[in-house]
């Protein structure tokens, strides 16, 4: 499945649940993939995971020349993510 596929079954199921107005302009008030997104690398954040390591969860690229540098190990941010996960009240 594609981006465009997640966020069709993402946002109808949202709609069937009462989560969203598909006609508002406001961002919070549509519940989407994208904003899904949002919600989980705040609130990572937020339980004290780096961003870094957000970062590359998400998969962007690096922003600086320093990030280049930075040779992240899955199992690091794996066991990170893991320490997290029960601060989000999840």
């Amino acid at each position: 499945m594609h981006g465009g596929g997640v966020w069709i079954v993402v946002a109808k199921a949202a709609e069937r649940v009462g989560l969203t107005d598909p006609e508002s302009e406001k961002m919070d008030e549509r519940f989407s993939a994208h904003a899904c997104r949002h919600w989980f690398c705040t609130h990572l954040f937020r339980a004290g995971m780096s961003r870094e390591h957000i970062m590359w969860l998400r998969g962007d690229a690096p922003l600086s020349a320093f990030d280049g540098y930075l040779h992240l190990n899955p199992e690091d941010v794996r066991r990170i993510y893991l320490a997290c996960i029960p601060q989000l009240g999840i």
